[in-house]
């Protein structure tokens, strides 16, 4: 009912956070108990509603290792869906303090390219958020699913207020390295405090 108010009041994307397809591993990210079915139940009833639909998967250190399994269960189960947006955990509120949960990003390639891959062979439309998603330098063979205008033409996408990509600006930085890759000038880097756990 509540979804068929939102589209006559003129609702027409979603973005739904979905951490884990397994419900003990959304309960420990969320922090929450008897969510997993309601949010399942409320991506259905939005794509079913054609209400365009985006499910975006925060990649921490709970969840990383199953991002293929977690594509195919988006499969099976929300056929409607219109787009995963991979994210990658951003180091502010709690995640300062639990830096457990911010995973090493070598460990994680392997992963995430198997799930790029399964959303190609599956085909799921996905793409990498070029703020909170992954250097490009982790998308080997992915690269174009990174939207590059956000930093090479930020008034395009964010208008007058470049506060978002302002904060980006600071809060993330190159190592030397950097200056060698072909997409130097169209990627954020990395999180300052990701480098100050791992280095360069």
């Amino acid at each position: 009912d509540n979804v068929i108010k939102l589209k006559k009041a003129g609702l027409t994307n979603a973005l739904v956070s979905l951490p884990s397809h397994m419900e003990e591993t959304f309960n420990r990210i969320t922090s929450t108990t008897g969510n997993f079915q309601k949010v399942n139940i409320g991506i259905k009833n939005l794509a079913e509603a054609g209400i365009y639909t985006t499910i975006v998967y925060v990649v921490c250190s709970e969840n990383y290792k199953s991002m293929p399994e977690y594509v195919n269960y988006l499969h099976k189960n929300f056929a409607g869906i219109d787009e995963l947006l991979f994210f990658y955990i951003q180091p502010e509120g709690l995640a300062r303090i639990r830096k457990y949960l911010i995973p090493r990003l070598t460990d994680v390639k392997p992963y995430l390219i198997e799930a790029m891959n399964n959303c190609k062979r599956l085909n799921i439309r996905f793409r990498n958020d070029s703020q909170c998603g992954f250097p490009i330098c982790i998308m080997t063979g992915f690269e174009d699913k990174t939207n590059l205008s956000d930093i090479l033409n930020p008034s395009e996408v964010f208008g007058e207020d470049l506060a978002s990509f302002e904060y980006m600006q600071k809060n993330k930085r190159k190592p030397e390295t950097c200056r060698r890759c072909f997409f130097t000038h169209a990627c954020y880097g990395f999180w300052k405090i990701y480098m100050d756990i791992y280095g360069e």
